[in-house]
């Protein structure tokens, strides 16, 4: 796979991700109750824990990728 396609793959996962950790605290702050009632509430709590990690390896891996822009624009020194 090249860098590209590992770059896209990378960022749909971490959005992905992203979108799976609010879906998941969401649940866990304003259904709690009805999580509970259907016995979910703790799966809710595992896949927003694992997904979490998930979540800071993909922003680690999207760092890599856009090391150079950010170099370039953002840590730019300035005289």
């Amino acid at each position: 796979m090249n860098k590209a396609k590992l770059f896209k793959t990378a960022t749909i996962l971490l959005a992905v991700s992203f979108l799976a950790q609010v879906v998941t605290v969401v649940g866990m702050v304003f259904l709690k109750g009805f999580l509970m009632r259907l016995g979910v509430l703790g799966i809710f709590f595992e896949i927003h824990e694992y997904n979490g990690f998930l979540f800071v390896a993909l922003v680690l891996v999207h760092l890599f990728f856009n090391w150079g822009w950010i170099r370039a624009n953002i840590l730019k020194r300035k005289y």
